[in-house]
């Protein structure tokens, strides 16, 4: 393969990664709980669900913490 079709097929690869990110997010998080649950009972599987929730949730408040404080001097990122 010549060097400029090498090129060529990395920029295209590029562009589709922007376009396809979510689905392939969403076909990565179906296999990891798929792979999680595994043998696990529905009372163990709605514990490790509330969870992961809660992991999901203190995400997005880490997240809103630093959004807001990115114009201050004492940012929270830093700490």
């Amino acid at each position: 393969m010549t060097e400029k079709r090498c090129e060529q097929e990395r920029a295209v690869s590029v562009e589709n990664r922007g376009s396809c990110c979510g689905q392939q997010l969403n076909i990565m998080a179906a296999a990891f709980a798929n792979y999680l649950g595994e043998g696990l009972s529905v009372d163990q599987l709605g514990l490790l669900s509330a969870f992961l929730q809660s992991v999901g949730e203190s995400l997005d408040v880490i997240v809103s913490a630093r959004q807001l404080c990115a114009g201050n001097d004492n940012n929270i990122a830093d700490n």
